[in-house]
């Protein structure tokens, strides 16, 4: 989760409410920020999605070409 301290919109205390409903999570904190940090504060929005993709690798999920998804369509 990141979450900003001056969102006035969804206010912090969610943020700790959701981080406590949510297993396992990580909550992050922005300060002086609205609402959309992504826009507002990019450069420290993408350093905590890098740090959290360093620190917590995906592992790549491989399906079949022969297998057909749900919606139908098939993947490359």
């Amino acid at each position: 989760l990141i979450w900003v301290k001056n969102d006035i919109i969804t206010p912090p205390q969610f943020a700790e409410k959701f981080h406590q409903l949510i297993p396992g999570s990580k909550l992050y904190w922005i300060d002086l920020c609205g609402h959309v940090p992504m826009l507002e504060t990019p450069e420290e929005f993408n350093a905590i999605i890098d740090n959290f993709l360093i620190q917590n690798p995906v592992n790549p999920i491989y399906i079949s070409s022969a297998t057909t998804l749900d919606s139908g369509i098939q993947p490359l």
